[in-house]
């Protein structure tokens, strides 16, 4: 195969060589002669120094053609006086009629017909004669084309045939493998392909549960971002009527004031603590039975929509339980905070 893919490559370069001493005429003349169509002189002892070019032949044939036409013409007037004087000059003269000279017509009629369509017939093969040259031209520089891409296109399937028996010479193990080897091989892989397939479920369960936990953690981020404008809003507003100074917010500043710690008074809280943002302490004036300071701590949901969990200190009310599924049933945060704060102070008091 290598051998015939030389033998190939030699004969191409050979042709190629062949084609580049041997060059197609009508191309090699027009590089030779360039087109001067406007500058050539029509004398006929120029025409050996113009040498074959398309332009200098055409404008050589277009002199000869007109000469052509003026010598026919002179002929013919020449043949016509002489043919006249002989006909005058015979014994008896030559007498021409009226009919001779309607079937002279006719004939030239039918001449002329002839000569138009020998005409015709002249110019279509002149026309096909014409494009069967742009056709030869295309159709050789195309072929040149082709010889000169060929010889790398033999020299690139030398090089494949080398490299294919090269690799047909090394020594695959794998290919001489006995059944039984070749199915254990296969198990092999089988069992492999089993254990990145188990492998890929897991990533796939797993990644399903990240991008859950994702978006989880994007809605939390999007309900903080809303919170943090409302904080933000307020925050400002706050700013901006505390910088006011207004009469009306001060008095109703005084008034929330005062009311808040008439109702800590009433149900005897002496101080509010927040220790985050879902638990508030609520610390009695009260003590306990071996002077403990009696504490309400109060933790809401996540949702803040109601009550997790009341832890009570120092102090002991049974139903507090029940207490806290009504307040949480009812959506009432407030009456459970009344409930318990009088339900200490009444245990204190009877006590005392």
């Amino acid at each position: 195969m290598a051998a015939e893919s030389a033998d190939s490559l030699a004969k191409v370069e050979s042709l190629y060589q062949t084609l580049d001493t041997h060059p197609f005429h009508l191309i090699a003349l027009d590089k030779v002669y360039p087109k001067q169509v406007a500058t050539v002189t029509r004398q006929p002892e120029n025409a050996g120094e113009q040498g074959l070019a398309p332009a200098a032949v055409e404008a050589e044939l277009s002199y000869y053609n007109e000469l052509f036409e003026k010598l026919k013409f002179n002929y013919l007037e020449q043949a016509t006086k002489e043919r006249f004087i002989r006909d005058l000059m015979q014994e008896p003269p030559l007498v021409v009629d009226q009919e001779d000279i309607q079937e002279l017509e006719a004939s030239n009629v039918e001449h002329k017909q002839r000569l138009k369509q020998r005409k015709g017939e002249m110019q279509r093969y002149s026309e096909k004669l014409s494009s069967l040259a742009h056709d030869v031209v295309a159709a050789y520089c195309q072929t040149k084309d082709d010889f000169t891409t060929t010889p790398d296109l033999l020299r690139e399937i030398r090089d494949l045939e080398s490299q294919i028996q090269r690799i047909e010479a090394e020594d695959d193990s794998t290919q001489k493998l006995t059944i039984q080897e070749s199915q254990m091989k296969l198990n092999e892989q089988l069992a492999h392909l089993a254990t990145v397939s188990t492998e890929i479920d897991e990533h796939k369960a797993r990644l399903a549960a990240l991008n859950q936990a994702i978006q989880k953690h994007q809605d939390q981020v999007h309900s903080l971002e809303s919170e943090c404008k409302s904080a933000s809003y307020f925050a400002n507003e706050a700013q901006r009527l505390a910088q006011t100074q207004s009469p009306q917010i001060q008095s109703l500043y005084q008034w929330y004031k005062d009311a808040r710690e008439t109702l800590m008074g009433l149900f005897g809280i002496r101080q509010v603590q927040y220790l985050d943002a879902r638990c508030t302490r609520l610390v009695y004036d009260c003590k306990g039975p071996h002077g403990q300071t009696v504490t309400l701590d109060i933790t809401l949901t996540p949702d803040g929509a109601q009550i997790e969990s009341l832890d009570l200190t120092g102090a002991v009310l049974p139903d507090l339980s029940s207490m806290m599924a009504q307040a949480n049933k009812a959506s009432e945060f407030n009456g459970i905070i009344a409930s318990v704060s009088r339900r200490i102070m009444a245990s204190f008091d009877h006590d005392l």
